[in-house]
């Protein structure tokens, strides 16, 4: 299934027409040609708010995902105000959560855009051989019948990535990491140490003393 849909793009990027190899930047460009403007206008927007969200909020973080932050945290006299004011300070934990979820993001982002390109050169398919093209409505009425399976886990799924998936590759991360008491964000910041917990854990004696042996 995983080869047959990297196979469905390549043949969509391939043998598309202007349109849909137009829809590798402008998502809404091959729905707009077979007239679907309602897909268009839903998938240019999509495609905005992504952006948007790796503009203004991903390029805060992701950037110091490989330091987890340079600047500590501290108060600093504002000769201005006459107070201290706390300094634009690094925050660890912050720049770990938030990167993973922008790579959860851009992972999910891009087989959307995939699978889109799939969506448009199968539409392209269908107008060659003269085949109706169901309209956005007849599309709705799809998901509350034929694939009703398909929206009733549409929720739920979700709620797995966001509660579950995520969480758990944030505590793999951490694992990666000198976070403990003496590197407590905001006031301290931690920082990657690679595998230097597993060796101390399994190679020296670190296992013994969790678990109480001599």
């Amino acid at each position: 299934a995983i080869g047959g849909f990297f196979s469905g793009f390549g043949t969509a990027v391939a043998k598309g027409d202007l349109f849909v190899k137009l829809s590798l930047l402008w998502w809404g460009a091959g729905y707009v040609r077979r007239k679907q403007y309602i897909k268009a206008i839903i998938m240019t927007a999509l495609e905005a708010a992504l952006i948007l969200f790796t503009i203004f909020f991903a390029m805060d973080y992701v950037p110091k995902f490989g330091t987890l932050g340079t600047v500590k945290a501290e108060k600093i006299f504002n000769a201005q105000t006459m107070k201290s004011e706390w300094n634009d300070y690094d925050h660890s934990f912050k720049i770990l959560l938030f990167s993973l979820l922008s790579f959860v993001v851009w992972f999910a982002t891009i087989i959307i855009w995939m699978k889109n390109m799939i969506n448009v050169y199968n539409l392209q398919i269908m107008a060659e051989k003269g085949k109706h093209i169901r309209t956005f409505k007849e599309d709705l009425k799809t998901y509350i019948g034929e694939k009703f399976h398909i929206t009733l886990l549409s929720l739920p799924v979700f709620g797995i990535v966001v509660f579950t998936v995520i969480p758990i590759l944030l505590l793999m991360f951490v694992a990666f990491t000198n976070y403990d008491q003496s590197h407590m964000p905001p006031s301290q910041l931690f920082s990657w140490v690679g595998f230097k917990n597993f060796i101390t854990l399994f190679g020296g004696g670190g296992l013994t003393s969790t678990f109480g042996y001599a």
